[in-house]
């Protein structure tokens, strides 16, 4: 039986775990997934074991950078044109 309920790291007279992305390690050897919804602005958020999904209402986009917050598509677009003019 594995000790590590994930990714085990062999080292000289010891051992590390280690988790996926979309987990963290508790108690030293077992993956716990991470709520990210609880730390998003989404207008909905959808948590899932080792990810999420972002949605957004009519006119909002999700921030491509991190996933994680709802930004005004009109706002996106006039501030290009602002920097581009």
């Amino acid at each position: 039986m594995d000790v590590c309920e994930q990714n085990c790291e062999n080292e000289e007279g010891t051992f590390s775990c280690s988790c996926k992305e979309g987990y963290h390690l508790i108690n030293r050897t077992i993956c716990h997934d991470i709520d990210e919804c609880l730390n998003t602005s989404c207008h909905q958020c959808k948590n899932w074991p080792g990810g999420f999904k972002c949605s957004c209402r009519d006119g909002f986009r999700v921030n491509s950078t991190t996933h994680k917050e709802c930004e005004s598509r009109h706002c996106f677009y006039d501030c290009i044109r602002m920097i581009t003019d």
